[in-house]
């Protein structure tokens, strides 16, 4: 039999015997057979849901199971903040009107950078000059980023677990005092490569270096083929200036990618100095980006 399935949150496809099942005639829940049964779900649904607790098992939809959150942990009039980020926040709201609640609305538009409460109010704060106020939310907020990317990493949520952990930086730079070595070093990290977690940032700035490095090479020149190849150096046994920005930049690329130097090879102090550095520079972001790649390609 071809069954057609609806991309929705249920109902859930369950296997053919256990549909089998169902076709015979139904136990009376008053009965020991259905106890028995019942039973064995409950001690199954704990090694489901890795807990030794008592699992609620809902003879209902999933509605049902928010109408009895709501009931059950609220009152008539308590105040309630719900966050509407589609139909099911969305939804919450509507069942607790239902029930007296005073819900405050807290609508997210998708796509937007939004943060915690912690950390608007630490920049709140900051605004106002309350550096001290500002800096104990901030922590807050790291401590919050820091519990949602673990949550998130055990559900092998790899996206959402870098989303997390970039902000969990960002309020523990923003914790530094302004011009600190640390807080500077922590900034440059984040634009040049999300703190390990944007490929986009981490290509660029491979791109950056190469071509920089690519002109520094260029205002000093460096020595191939018994020629100075630069745009000061001899030009025209290179076949014009495009060829020697050509040769620069593949130089360039060689020194980052650290696969060797060939016959070209750097001339002066400045030139042996961009040299190291480029070729230092070139491995760390190198890694970082077959990290950053394996890590979206795999379950963290």
């Amino acid at each position: 039999m071809k069954k057609k399935y609806l991309l929705a949150p249920g109902p859930t496809p369950v296997p053919e015997h256990v549909s089998l099942e169902m076709a015979l005639p139904m136990q009376h829940h008053r009965t020991p057979q259905f106890s028995k049964i019942f039973g064995e779900a409950a001690e199954g649904a704990k090694y489901l849901f890795q807990t030794k607790q008592d699992v609620l098992i809902l003879a209902s939809t999933g509605t049902g199971a928010m109408e009895g959150c709501v009931t059950n942990l609220f009152s008539s009039g308590d105040k309630v903040l719900v966050i509407n980020g589609g139909k099911f926040g969305e939804r919450w709201g509507k069942i607790s009107e239902t029930f007296g609640l005073n819900v405050v609305w807290h609508n997210v538009e998708w796509g937007k950078d939004y943060k915690v409460i912690n950390e608007q109010q630490a920049e709140t704060a900051l605004a106002a000059g309350e550096h001290e106020k500002a800096r104990e939310k901030y922590k807050e907020a790291e401590d919050i980023y820091r519990s949602l990317k673990i949550s998130l990493k055990s559900q092998t949520l790899g996206d959402d677990v870098g989303k997390f952990f970039e902000r969990e930086m960002i309020a523990r730079r923003k914790q530094q005092s302004r011009f600190s070595p640390q807080r500077i070093i922590s900034k440059l990290t984040h634009l040049t490569t999300g703190y390990g977690e944007k490929v986009g940032n981490i290509f660029n700035t491979a791109i950056w270096v190469i071509i920089s490095c690519a002109l520094l090479y260029g205002i000093e020149g460096v020595s191939y083929r018994g020629y100075i190849l630069g745009f000061f150096g001899d030009v025209e046994p290179y076949g014009g200036i495009l060829n020697v920005i050509g040769n620069l930049f593949y130089y360039s690329v060689v020194v980052f990618s650290t696969v060797g130097f060939g016959d070209i090879v750097p001339i002066g102090p400045l030139g042996k100095s961009i040299m190291i550095i480029e070729g230092i520079a070139g491995g760390l972001i190198m890694a970082i980006l077959i990290i950053a790649l394996y890590k979206q390609l795999m379950d963290r």
